[in-house]
């Protein structure tokens, strides 16, 4: 397919020049049309909807004053980062990482989603996140927090 557009694109192009040899014309205006759509394939790879996408699994800590945290939520930022410390060591241990999301995430739709997240993008604005997250294998465990605006993350990559 994207040959016969290279090709159409090269006629076209020969076409519009009034070009009378086609052999010579067609192999610069190949090397032209080529150009441009290695630009253009440049260009495509630095939107987003081009970035490569993973899915994570996260267990969340929120601390008095976090966005969105619920009013129930007491604990200090500090606090916080103490408790997620803990359930980081605990997640490597082996245990079930869903299981300690249900049991201690402070995500409101950890009931809904179970702390999975769907695909995200490196350009996702939470780059202590993305950042930690990304550089994971599949199937690995950060062995540091990530800090959003939401509180303390624990990661774990699903793809």
């Amino acid at each position: 397919m994207r040959l016969l557009h290279l090709k159409a694109a090269c006629l076209i192009a020969c076409a519009a020049s009034g070009c009378k040899s086609k052999t010579t014309e067609l192999t610069s205006h190949a090397s032209a049309a080529t150009a441009a759509s290695a630009s253009a394939a440049a260009s495509a790879s630095a939107r987003p909807d081009a970035l490569p996408r993973a899915s994570f699994v996260h267990l969340l800590v929120a601390y008095k004053g976090a966005l969105r945290a619920p009013d129930t939520i007491t604990r200090t930022k500090e606090e916080a980062r103490v408790k997620a410390r803990d359930l980081l060591r605990e997640a490597h241990t082996g245990v079930d990482f869903e299981e300690l999301v249900m049991e201690h995430s402070d995500d409101q739709m950890k009931g809904t989603f179970r702390g999975k997240t769907g695909p995200i993008t490196p350009a996702n604005r939470f780059t202590d996140f993305v950042t930690k997250g990304f550089a994971l294998k599949p199937g690995g465990i950060a062995y540091l927090l990530a800090e959003t605006p939401y509180g303390f993350h624990v990661i774990k990559r699903l793809d």
